[in-house]
């Protein structure tokens, strides 16, 4: 997160690509799971606060979800802006607030990733 301010309320969208399918089950066996997430398949991994951790792929009260093509994040995350259609899969990730990067990875908050596998078609 680069700025003056930190990022409030911060939402990412990734649109799984058209030619690749999502893979439900890649982080199952990743450890830690996050908490609040059920023992599900696991599609989703983050580096969120310093902490890397798994993720599963339905709405169960962890920070990430899948959404399955046709479906509509913003149903869900009205202000959520996944630049298009969602015709092969989306993934959100609720990233809260982000404080502002006073120099590369400092705070540990201001940086980390989103990640999902797929299979290419």
């Amino acid at each position: 997160s680069t700025g003056n301010i930190a990022a409030t309320n911060t939402l990412l969208c990734d649109r799984v690509p058209s030619n690749v399918t999502f893979t439900p089950t890649a982080f199952n066996t990743y450890t830690p799971k996050a908490t609040g997430g059920a023992n599900e398949s696991r599609g989703i991994l983050a580096l969120l606060n310093g902490n890397i951790e798994s993720y599963t792929n339905v709405a169960d009260g962890d920070v990430a979800r899948y959404f399955p093509p046709g479906s509509n994040p913003q149903a869900v995350y009205p202000r959520v802006n996944c630049n298009g259609t969602n015709d092969n899969g989306a993934v959100v990730v609720n990233l809260g607030s982000l404080p502002s990067a006073i120099a590369a990875g400092d705070p540990v908050g201001s940086y980390g990733f989103v990640r999902f596998r797929g299979q290419i078609k």
